[in-house]
């Protein structure tokens, strides 16, 4: 049979071609697309494996930190600007990774560590604020951006953020140094609880005055004896409030974690003297300056505080002189550089009210005047009466005046400028006469010296029982403590009942903010909590004013 064999025809053959073409640019398209598909889809996934790594970063970072701060660019775009001894976490200055700088002791300067490493075409963004919103200040809420970029950095409509908060369980607070201007950026932390700035140092400068009359002996609710301490007595509690016990710490403890801290302690009652409140000195010893992260000097001042006891009156207004002019003099005695900036505390319990003050006088020149004396001197038959003139000299202590000058009260004795005085006996012959067979001579002495200089003196007035209220004192050296040229914040603790008005009287006097007065009568009242409140917020406001510096 014959077979016929028929070939392509040029038609046939072009739309094969042109059949072929198209499948495989379908073809190419969608594995083109799947390819694009899965790698948006990894980029993705790197991003939230990138943002969930610095999240939990975050987190621990605020979490265990002793010390947390959040601080805006200015901190951290030069490394030169990072504060020696904190850490810092942050985004890159190119924006392609999320880094820890790490502070190196050893070479004084802040190593990289790469936490979310670079990845192609991903840029990073993060902001940090304290969250207001929250009932306690150890809360902070932060945001972190993942951004996909064309080579160009130009931002692709496509990123990934996260937003979170997080409580610290270390930190006494968490501090936004940030604005709404220029928002925080990084975080600066530390481990170690210290929250000095290397950059611009910081000092807090604590007096705390402690009221050791006699009353203290007592317990709280006045039960006792002012010459024997009760077995519940005021000055074991404050004892126990100072230097703490093995149950909780004392707010000497609390001072020593910090190592720019500087306390004084200045007991009084009959004066402020130092060492001894209830005797008069003429030395020129003053109250110590302790450093309470030093170890030497903590457990001194441990031992200083547990020794001290009650007795005497109440001399308040010289407790707040000696501490006004520690505050004054802290800088020349330790040394402070003039750069560094020194932030002055008070803390005062009192727990009765003033009994004693020390008033001024003035040396009074009342002249000559006539003195009578029965002095008679017989010789023979004749006999001598004598006239006798003598200057009157005291010291006037009725004034307003009160002591504000510097150092201990001394035992002052009004008369212990006397005239130096030059005696002449003369004759008065007219009144020469007899009587009872006696010649008699009216004589009279006069003295001369040198007139005394005009004097300025003090003398401690009251009885230590009888309540001086107002007291003038108080407000005398409460108006120097409220122009101090480096403000003083203060806080007063009445230990005992019916004392409210009293301590607001001397927190007037001071300038003491309502709620920084402590009653005994306020509910709840507890010595040793009231004094962790006072170092917390001591502690807590210092942070705000010190915390990473910019070098």
């Amino acid at each position: 049979m014959k077979k016929t064999i028929n070939g392509f025809t040029l038609i046939e053959l072009i739309l094969t071609i042109v059949l072929i073409s198209l499948v495989i640019t379908v073809s190419v398209n969608m594995m083109t697309f799947a390819n694009r598909t899965h790698r948006i889809t990894v980029d993705e996934y790197d991003l939230q494996s990138a943002i969930r790594l610095a999240a939990e970063s975050t987190n621990n970072i605020v979490r265990y930190s002793k010390a947390v701060f959040a601080v805006p660019d200015t901190f951290v775009n030069y490394a030169s600007n990072m504060d020696s001894g904190w850490n810092y976490f942050m985004v890159s200055s190119d924006r392609k990774k999320i880094v820890r700088m790490e502070y190196d002791a050893d070479t004084d300067s802040h190593l990289e560590v790469v936490v979310v490493p670079e990845r192609p075409n991903i840029l990073y963004e993060m902001t940090f604020a304290k969250d207001e919103t929250a009932n306690s200040d150890s809360v902070m809420k932060f945001e972190i951006i993942a951004m996909i970029v064309d080579n160009d950095q130009n931002v692709i409509d496509k990123k990934v953020e996260i937003s979170s908060v997080v409580e610290s369980v270390n930190a006494m607070q968490i501090v936004d140094k940030g604005s709404a201007v220029s928002p925080a950026v990084a975080l600066a932390f530390r481990s170690d609880g210290q929250t000095q700035g290397q950059g611009k140092n910081q000092i807090a400068y604590v007096t705390i005055i402690i009221d050791v009359s006699g009353s203290m002996n007592k317990s709280p609710e006045g039960e006792g004896y002012n010459n024997v301490e009760d077995v519940n007595a005021k000055i074991k509690h404050v004892r126990k409030a100072l230097t703490g016990d093995d149950d909780e710490n004392g707010i000497i403890n609390q001072f020593s974690e910090e190592e720019n801290v500087f306390v004084s302690l200045v007991p009084f009652s009959s004066t402020a003297n130092y060492p001894e409140p209830t005797e008069y000195t003429t030395g020129t010893e003053r109250h110590l300056i302790f450093e309470p992260y030093k170890a030497t000097d903590e457990q001194t001042l441990i031992n200083t505080a547990n020794a001290i006891i009650a007795s005497g009156g109440t001399n308040t207004g010289d407790a707040l002189r000696q501490a006004y002019y520690l505050h004054q003099d802290f800088r020349t005695r330790m040394n402070i550089p003039i750069e560094t900036q020194v932030y002055h505390y008070m803390i005062m319990l009192v727990d009765g009210e003033t009994t004693y003050e020390i008033r001024t006088g003035n040396y009074v020149d009342n002249g000559w005047y006539r003195f009578y004396d029965d002095r008679t001197i017989s010789s023979g038959n004749e006999r001598y009466y004598y006239d006798d003139y003598r200057w009157r000299n005291s010291w006037d202590f009725s004034s307003t005046g009160y002591y504000s000058e510097r150092g201990n009260i001394s035992d002052f004795t009004p008369t212990s400028k006397p005239y130096n005085l030059i005696s002449e006996i003369l004759v008065d012959s007219w009144r020469t006469g007899r009587r009872n067979n006696y010649v008699y001579h009216y004589q009279y002495e006069r003295y001369y010296g040198e007139k005394a200089d005009d004097s300025y003196g003090y003398d401690r007035t009251g009885d230590g029982n009888t309540i001086i209220n107002p007291s003038q004192y108080v407000n005398t050296i409460g108006a120097l403590i409220e122009s101090s040229s480096d403000p003083i914040k203060s806080y007063i603790i009445g230990y005992g009942t019916d004392l409210s008005t009293h301590i607001d009287s001397i927190g007037s006097a001071i300038g003491t903010d309502e709620d920084k007065i402590y009653a005994y009568d306020d509910e709840g009242f507890n010595l040793q909590e009231v004094f962790r409140n006072i170092a917390n917020d001591i502690m807590a406001d210092f942070w705000l004013l010190t915390g990473p510096q910019i070098n």
